[in-house]
């Protein structure tokens, strides 16, 4: 499904703060934060985190393709809770990446 066709199920919002290091005391230092429209959806495959391991996500966020998301993010859901990001999937139309889906732990 292209995003366009996903936008007219838009949910909620989140938001993400973008990794940009870690600091001296080992602290993560995050950017300025970015409201994404979501769709979101409840478990429904199995994943494989960075680890090589299969988990299944407890959600999945569908946002549009740009800003890129990474795993080392953080995101905030519409409910204030902070999930653990086990991966980004990038959806690709054509040449060009149409949407990612965020798969939550």
């Amino acid at each position: 499904m292209l995003w366009e066709q996903f936008s007219m199920f838009i949910t909620e919002a989140i938001t993400v703060e973008p990794w940009v290091s870690e600091d001296g005391a080992g602290g993560q230092v995050y950017g300025a934060p970015v409201s994404l429209p979501a769709v979101m959806q409840g478990p429904n495959r199995r994943y494989i985190d960075p680890r090589g391991q299969q988990v299944i996500p407890r959600s999945h966020a569908y946002v549009g393709p740009s800003p890129l998301v990474s795993v080392k993010d953080r995101v905030t859901l519409a409910d204030g809770t902070v999930p653990s990001l086990l991966g980004v999937d990038l959806m690709n139309w054509g040449s060009a990446v149409d949407h990612q889906v965020l798969n939550f732990a």
